[in-house]
């Protein structure tokens, strides 16, 4: 972590586990900003009650370890199912598991995120209505899932909307090509199938001025550094 802030990054984001046992101590960590990621695959969108409290039971565990290092944001990801069948009762499920989270972590004084998801199915409205019902949770956007399976990447949208724009805290920008979800380029990479960076961070500087996350996966640290770099020359440009 003080590698990465020599080389001038400005906050840490820590991708957590399921086991919380091996969790750096608060004197281990470095004197910046940090954002902590919660498991990106709990099923808080299932049908079960049962399943959707355990979920609410890891968040719980989630938040303790984040407040223990004294995380700014805690980042939690929504999921839809793989058919969608009602979305009023969809809705309503996310909307009483968020609303227990969102108080507790913001009485920890952390402020909860939503990251959005690859499935662009409806999301912009379904994200809609949960923000509008939960005071206090604010969104991340994912410009990698932005980019899924659309023929025009989605971050204006989100960017210009008056309910969503509002709530963004955190941005995730990687190069991907827009078919696989789960790939995680260094910025610059791909060529004419990844987003029109130009144009999006043009969009990003004009509505945004929060945190941003470069998430190159496991990329070499070179490869995060020159992503850094990339972002900073367009961020100038603009």
């Amino acid at each position: 972590m003080h590698a990465y802030i020599d080389q001038g990054f400005e906050f840490i984001e820590l991708v957590a586990g399921y086991d919380l046992s091996g969790s750096p101590a608060g004197q281990d960590i470095a004197s910046v900003p940090l954002i902590w990621q919660c498991p990106s695959d709990l099923p808080a969108e299932h049908e079960s009650r049962l399943i959707r409290q355990a979920v609410l039971e890891v968040w719980r565990e989630q938040l303790q370890a984040a407040s223990a290092v004294n995380s700014a944001l805690m980042i939690l990801q929504f999921r839809q199912p793989d058919e969608l069948h009602n979305k009023s009762v969809f809705i309503h499920r996310y909307i009483d598991l968020l609303q227990s989270i969102t108080q507790e972590t913001r009485a920890a004084g952390i402020q909860p995120v939503l990251r959005n998801s690859p499935d662009n199915r409806d999301q912009l409205q379904l994200l809609r209505e949960i923000v509008r019902a939960v005071p206090g949770l604010a969104l991340a956007l994912d410009i990698a899932y932005a980019h899924h399976q659309v023929v025009k990447n989605l971050t204006g949208e989100y960017l210009w909307d008056s309910d969503l724009a509002p709530r963004l805290a955190h941005i995730y920008v990687s190069d991907t090509n827009g078919r696989d979800s789960s790939l995680r380029l260094p910025l610059g990479s791909v060529g004419n199938a990844a987003p029109d960076w130009s144009r999006l961070v043009r969009l990003i500087r004009e509505r945004y001025n929060a945190s941003v996350t470069i998430d190159a996966g496991s990329a070499a640290p070179e490869y995060l550094e020159q992503s850094r770099q990339k972002w900073l020359s367009w961020w100038a440009q603009q």
